[in-house]
């Protein structure tokens, strides 16, 4: 990925944009999007990845929302 389009992201992240992108319909999206949220330290984005971790229809996108639950220091099993 673009070192532009990684600085995109984390700037809508920074914003709280991104929190809503983990429930989008495109699994895609949900997965970049769970990704860029367990790039920063926002509190905002645990509860939407602690619920796309456990019930995304999509394993990629639980898996990915896992680890950022882990860069924000969340233990998840």
């Amino acid at each position: 990925m673009p070192a532009a389009k990684i600085e995109e992201i984390l700037e809508d992240l920074r914003q709280g944009k991104m929190i809503i992108l983990v429930d989008d319909e495109d699994r895609d999206v949900r997965d970049m999007a769970a990704w860029a949220l367990g790039q920063i330290d926002d509190t905002r984005a645990v509860d939407p990845l602690s619920y796309a971790s456990a019930k995304d229809a999509d394993g990629y996108v639980r898996d990915e929302a896992k680890k950022a639950l882990g860069k924000l220091g969340v233990q998840v099993e």
